[in-house]
């Protein structure tokens, strides 16, 4: 009887998260999409004057933190994380 119960339970909760996949999709940022409006930033255009913090920057773009469409978007959003950015860049740059 517990079996049962827990297999009725398990089925449930695989119906209801598939339903949410199918209906509530939550769509990923365009990658490229964001690398363009970092490109318009001014504080990126600064920060990628210097030819090694552009390689590292590059090179972040192919393997790196601005791989991932969330950290893009969040530096793009919020002051906080675009500092760290600046400051994680720049300390990579001076070694």
């Amino acid at each position: 009887m517990l079996f049962l119960l827990l297999l009725v339970l398990l089925a449930g909760g695989l119906l209801i998260g598939g339903i949410q996949r199918i209906f509530i999709r939550k769509e990923n940022p365009d990658i490229e999409q964001l690398w363009a409006e970092l490109d318009q930033q001014e504080w990126f255009k600064q920060l990628i004057e210097q030819p090694e913090r552009n390689a590292w920057v590059v090179s972040d773009k192919e393997s790196g933190l601005l791989q991932d469409p969330y950290f893009c978007k969040k530096i793009l959003e919020k002051e906080v994380h675009r500092d760290m950015f600046i400051k994680y860049i720049t300390e990579k740059t001076t070694k």
